[in-house]
């Protein structure tokens, strides 16, 4: 599953084989702030790995202690309205575009 989520100022773009609220918890201990999902759809690490590679110029450069790059990015709005639609369009995503999707709101399944 593919799924993109605001967490803080920043927007995450992963991939996850378990339950993105499962995974989304997993980042609201790891940031400290609880993550909004905007958007998933069945996808696998092929897709993920396509989306990184075209959102490059909005990735945030922090190292990590293993040396990954870091998955967020920090792109503006108009940008992430692309990327939603490209999801809807082509992978089926199911968009949760509401009322809560800037503030903080717990993840649904």
């Amino acid at each position: 599953m593919i799924y993109i989520a605001r967490i803080g100022a920043l927007i995450k773009v992963g991939y996850t084989g378990r339950s993105v609220t499962r995974r989304l918890r997993e980042h609201a201990r790891h940031y400290g702030v609880s993550p909004v999902l905007i958007c998933s759809a069945e996808g696998g690490r092929q897709t993920e790995r396509i989306l990184h590679r075209k959102l490059e110029p909005f990735r945030v450069r922090r190292e990590r202690a293993h040396g990954a790059q870091s998955e967020l990015f920090d792109m503006p709005d108009v940008v992430l309205g692309f990327v939603v639609g490209f999801m809807v369009a082509t992978l089926d995503a199911e968009a949760s575009l509401n009322s809560c999707r800037y503030g903080s709101c717990s993840p649904q399944d």
